[in-house]
């Protein structure tokens, strides 16, 4: 309501708002005299109508609030890896590219504009980024818009029947062969090797607190990549292991796939046991009852895994594209080598699709040709009679 105000002097004034948060007043006059009360007031509105209305904000959640609400949703199915890999999209891919707008004004074109972009950056270690890394990207975001349009904190969901193509799936088969395994593991133990890297490749200050704690968790890394090996697990499922999920008395270890959600229950062998038992003692429950954890206590995050991955690949002298994965790969590939059966692979590895295990058949060579063998030989009949060499029906 715009009511004028007569000053000590008989003038009409009014006060208004500025984009400053000030309030200044605004002196209704003509040039011969003061205006009347009927005068002011059609001057104060024709004053207000020359300013715009201001916009009103924009009530529809945003990328940042919808991939938040997401991860406060699944606070207590998502792995802590993985909450901290969604936040670290949402600061360092998301935002950059599309800015803080509102999702349901988000299309197909855009995302599709996004893994463009992608494809044409760099990864971590200079090539060029994998389209599996950027399928994985996009299925988060995917993810936190259908999670929140199920919430009803969306009205629309601009996705909801549209298909977003992903970027063909490239398996490679990169394996540890047993000497370059051995090689690797050996690494870590080699202290004054370790300290010549630090200098050579690593920020650190030279104190030697900090030096002890770098020293330390790289030292770990043996015994996270032989766990790595003998769960043929992933290295996030790994570095989420807690004590509760080892179970001593019956000899069994559960490892919780955050990627299917659901976990899988492993016979633990001796070496596995051995490295176990050590790293409960060391676990505190301070630290929230994680078997691998820091220097300091806390549990390692993904990337500081990955590092110190490099630093064995460097002090082994190893230039095969290997990575945390890798160690995955090469669990199922010597069980296929070792001829144990598909099936039995797929349950260690805990695959929900056969088909991702069908991937390491062709590595026991040996098994089949041994397998085939069987259809050549001339079979003895139960009297020990020879029977011709072919496979006769059952009537």
């Amino acid at each position: 309501m715009i009511v004028p105000k007569k000053d000590k002097l008989g003038r009409y004034t009014i006060r208004f708002w500025r984009s400053n948060d000030s309030r200044p007043f605004k002196l209704l006059e003509k040039e011969a005299g003061t205006l009347t009360y009927k005068q002011a007031k059609e001057a104060a509105l024709t004053f207000y109508n020359t300013f715009e209305a201001p916009p009103e904000p924009d009530s529809r959640p945003s990328i940042s609030q919808v991939v938040n609400v997401y991860l406060e949703a699944g606070a207590t199915s998502l792995a802590p890896s993985s909450i901290l890999e969604t936040r670290s999209y949402l600061k360092n891919k998301f935002l950059p590219f599309w800015k803080d707008r509102s999702v349901e004004d988000l299309t197909v074109l855009d995302v599709e504009r996004y893994k463009t972009f992608r494809l044409s950056q760099a990864s971590r270690k200079g090539g060029q980024i994998k389209g599996g890394s950027i399928n994985r990207e996009v299925a988060i975001f995917l993810a936190a818009v259908n999670r929140c349009y199920e919430l009803g904190i969306l009205k629309t969901n601009p996705f909801a029947g549209r298909k977003i193509k992903k970027f063909p799936k490239v398996t490679r088969l990169e394996y540890f062969e047993r000497e370059e395994w051995k090689r690797f593991i050996e690494a870590f133990s080699d202290r004054e090797q370790i300290l010549q890297d630090v200098k050579k490749n690593c920020r650190i200050s030279g104190s030697s607190a900090e030096r002890e704690a770098y020293l330390t968790n790289v030292q770990k890394g043996a015994d996270l990549f032989r766990v790595l090996l003998l769960t043929a697990s992933r290295i996030s499922e790994i570095l989420d292991l807690r004590r509760s999920a080892v179970n001593f008395r019956a000899g069994t270890v559960s490892v919780y796939q955050s990627k299917t959600k659901t976990s899988k229950h492993l016979n633990m062998t001796p070496e596995l046991r051995a490295i176990l038992e050590r790293l409960s003692l060391e676990s505190t429950d301070k630290a929230g009852g994680f078997i691998f954890t820091r220097f300091d206590g806390k549990p390692f995050p993904v990337v500081q895994a990955e590092n110190i991955f490099r630093v064995g690949m460097r002090l082994s002298g190893l230039k095969r594209p290997f990575t945390p994965h890798s160690v995955r790969h090469t669990s199922c590939s010597w069980l296929a080598i070792a001829g144990v059966p598909i099936q039995k692979i797929q349950v260690i590895a805990g695959h929900k699709n056969i088909a991702s295990t069908m991937i390491y058949a062709h590595l026991s060579p040996a098994s089949l040709d041994t397998s085939l063998g069987v259809l050549s030989e001339e079979p003895k009949s139960a009297n020990g009679v020879d029977t011709p060499g072919y496979v006769v029906a059952a009537k």
